[in-house]
């Protein structure tokens, strides 16, 4: 379009059409649409580097147990010290003595659970102050810490820390549920979380097998304690890291942060099963939500209890009963994984959460879920150890039984045998008895005729 400016002639620049209101509201929905898409993407693939990492050494427990008690059996050391009171429980349950290992790592499942117990909520709560995406990134870190000294765990100590360690640090995943619940909308949100179960499913299904198979390509100088399995992990954790830093955005905004509030009421709150079952420690729940959230966090809670005790004493069982090896574990996590199903109920309590106090909720939940993987694997491998020393107090009654059916078997046959002898003898006798009285007849009729 041309126009004068005094003498001379300019083409007049067509500016930008600017677009209605309507317009431009669908193509800023559009815009976050497909930001939150790859926000939620980014969290998948940040769960399942993590996962991956965490379960690559569930087929690996029984025979690092056998590596530790090979070589510390010195008193003073903390697997004697330990194993001394699993024994101790032991011989309270009443569990033999092929069940110890069942009950140590048991306990060190609970252990790691445990710590997740206590430190899910309280994460949950600081995220919902200080940011999602701050708090991940510490969590990660502690994790990568955990998988890099369980790399140098040639003594039992280091290998402790490095579970204490991973236990403390794995509130990661309430972290990555409250970000897909801030990311997505009520009609997404049961999506996204249906990609964290997804995220959860693979992991179960690859990782073990993984595992399996790289301490089996392991050679004996890279350490019996799995060291090839933990180097892998520690890889696996700072490539998560990097993802976390430089692509996934933060994702609770400063204006929609709630206040930070800690006083001793507050932490009981957090490690209080009963206070967790009634979600006390969130805050702006009305009745109705309180109501479903504690339904939810039961189920929830006796779903990951069995589950759980499943998953870690069934590894020491197949192990000792049937000498699986590692790669063996990992095929039956294979089947196991493909065979379970992980319901996603945390979209249920995203959506029964008011939006400042998602993390808390789902950092209670999950801290549910850790409770009962704290009690869970305890309370199965002492189960299993009951039911091993019942079992052996059935068989060893049954054998009992055996036995004294065969002596009294022996005992009818010896009857049998010295009444056949008996009556033989009586018919001996009549038979002779028979045999002289007519001998005696033909002498009496002999000497008779004689007479004549």
């Amino acid at each position: 379009m041309l126009r004068h400016e005094g003498n001379a002639i300019v083409r007049e620049r067509k500016g930008p059409t600017e677009l209605p209101n309507e317009d431009r509201k669908k193509n800023y929905k559009n815009e976050d649409t497909r930001t939150d898409a790859k926000t939620i993407a980014f969290v998948f693939l940040s769960l399942l580097l993590d996962l991956f990492a965490f379960t690559m050494i569930l087929p690996l427990l029984p025979s690092l147990m056998d590596y530790y008690s090979r070589e510390e059996n010195q008193e003073n050391s903390l697997y004697s010290t330990l194993l001394q009171a699993v024994r101790s429980f032991q011989k309270l349950t009443g569990a033999p003595d092929r069940f110890v290992s069942v009950l140590f790592g048991g306990a060190l499942g609970s252990m790691y659970s445990f710590l997740q117990f206590l430190t899910s909520p309280i994460v949950g709560s600081l995220s919902d102050a200080y940011g999602r995406k701050p708090m991940l990134l510490i969590c990660l870190t502690g994790i990568a810490a955990s998988h890099a000294l369980w790399s140098l765990a040639e003594t039992f100590l280091i290998f402790v820390v490095a579970r204490f360690i991973g236990g403390l640090s794995k509130a990661n995943v309430s972290l990555c549920m409250a970000i897909v619940t801030d990311a997505s909308t009520e009609k997404t949100r049961a999506r996204g979380m249906a990609l964290v179960g997804l995220a959860f499913s693979v992991a179960f299904i690859v990782g073990p097998l993984c595992g399996a198979w790289f301490a089996k390509t392991s050679d004996i100088t890279n350490g019996p304690w799995g060291e090839r399995p933990a180097l892998y992990a520690l890889f696996l954790s700072i490539a998560n890291i990097a993802l976390v830093a430089f692509c996934l955005p933060e994702t609770l905004a400063k204006e929609k942060r709630a206040p930070v509030s800690f006083t001793l009421y507050k932490t009981v709150d957090f490690v209080s099963p009963w206070h967790l079952l009634n979600f006390t420690a969130v805050e702006n729940l009305s009745h109705y939500q309180k109501k479903v959230l504690s339904k939810l966090g039961l189920i929830y809670f006796l779903y990951l209890f069995v589950y759980s005790g499943l998953e870690f004493t069934i590894t020491f069982l197949t192990h000792h009963n049937f000498k699986y090896t590692a790669m063996q574990q990992g095929k039956m996590f294979l089947v196991i994984a493909t065979a379970f199903a992980v319901s996603c109920m945390t979209s249920i309590g995203a959506n029964r959460a008011p939006g400042a106090a998602r993390g808390a909720v789902l950092g209670t939940l999950r801290s549910l879920g850790a409770l009962a993987r704290a009690a869970g694997p305890l309370l199965t491998s002492s189960a299993s150890g009951r039911a091993g020393a019942a079992h052996k107090e059935n068989l060893r009654l049954k054998n009992e039984l055996d036995r004294l059916e065969e002596e009294n078997n022996m005992l009818r046959l010896k009857f049998e045998i010295l009444l056949d002898m008996m009556t033989d003898k009586t018919v001996e006798a009549e038979q002779a008895e028979l045999q002289r009285s007519q001998s005696l007849s033909s002498l009496k009729q002999k000497s008779k005729k004689s007479k004549w």
